[in-house]
């Protein structure tokens, strides 16, 4: 067999250089020889890539045509992609484009690397996206033993208030007190989007360590301190890396990929999405902004969504979302 593979090869090559010379020889002008070689190049890695897809690739066969099927597979490849981002854009795009305010939109299907990204790089003001770093840091905390889930944590209102600079007239709260154990705050921060347990958890971390996570994650367009602000791109990335097991732990992604499946507020990405459909997500909300990010667990490949808007109309914003998420839906599915 390697014999006769050496042989194909060899009387392979002698061809393709007795046409190359043939052609480097003849009378014909210059711009003809460049594109007869050039077609015969092509040829050459056309043919190197067709057999190349009918053997296996670890064969000796396979390891001499598979660099010179690069070329074209890299090709083919690239417009296979750019086709599937133009279809998925034709289905979304319209959903919003006539919208005003500032919409961000970021899909990526977890199965088929099907994606679609508009405005993606665009700095918003986070919302209650925040709390998914502060839930990730907690369990940073706890596989380091800083932490443990039934840790009771308390603290004053007041003195959070303070703390976070949070004006007495905004306050949701203003007197009493709060106690939770680790991981009901965190539940509570996630389920119910409850400011009290997400600053009570922050408290206890602190924000440098977030700011740790948010760099060791790659997350570099997204800030913690101050206003904490994140991007379409950042979320998609959070929410790839938790799919894959690879924040904190495998065993902590699954903890809190649970937690997030357990979400109250289904006004967006769930809304026109069938019964029963399991989605793993985070809402933020914030004067006009209104933003929905997560995991869509669907019958023909796991999605990414992550949906930012900024706009005067934020319940329209929230229903245009829904109309996005419905679309991805039916597009994947």
């Amino acid at each position: 067999m390697i014999f006769l593979v050496i042989l194909l090869l060899g009387i392979y090559t002698f061809i393709v250089v007795f046409i190359y010379q043939e052609i480097m020889h003849s009378k014909i002008n210059i711009f003809l020889k460049f594109f007869f070689v050039f077609f015969l190049v092509v040829f050459l890695m056309s043919v190197a890539y067709y057999r190349e897809k009918q053997i296996a690739k670890d064969s000796l066969e396979g390891s001499i045509l598979s660099p010179i099927a690069a070329p074209i597979e890299q090709g083919v490849a690239m417009i296979h992609y750019v086709t599937k981002v133009q279809r998925l854009e034709s289905v979304i795009k319209p959903v919003f484009q006539d919208e005003k305010g500032v919409y961000a939109i970021g899909i990526k299907n977890l199965k088929t690397g099907d994606e679609y990204y508009y405005n993606e790089k665009k700095r918003f003001t986070s919302a209650s996206i925040y709390k998914l770093w502060v839930m990730a840091t907690v369990f940073q905390f706890i596989q380091d033993g800083k932490l443990t889930p039934t840790k009771v944590l308390s603290q004053d209102i007041a003195s959070l208030n303070k703390i976070f600079g949070i004006a007495s007239e905004s306050a949701e709260l203003k007197e009493g007190g709060i106690s939770l154990t680790v991981i009901e705050a965190v539940e509570r921060m996630i389920e119910i989007s409850s400011n009290y347990a997400a600053y009570l958890l922050t408290y206890t971390v602190k924000v440098t360590p977030i700011t740790n996570m948010l760099r060791t994650l790659g997350l570099d367009d997204s800030r913690m301190s101050g206003e904490p602000y994140t991007t379409v791109k950042d979320i998609v990335i959070f929410y790839e890396k938790l799919y894959k097991g690879q924040i904190v732990s495998p065993t902590a992604s699954k903890e809190m990929i649970e937690i997030l499946k357990k979400q109250t507020l289904n006004d967006r990405i769930p809304k026109y999405l069938p019964e029963n459909t399991v989605i793993a997500h985070k809402t933020g909300e914030l004067d006009g902004v209104k933003h929905n990010a997560g995991i869509v667990y669907s019958p023909k490949g796991d999605y990414i969504i992550v949906l930012f808007s900024d706009t005067d109309l934020p319940l329209h914003a929230a229903e245009i979302e829904a109309q996005i998420s419905k679309k991805a839906w039916d597009y994947f599915n």
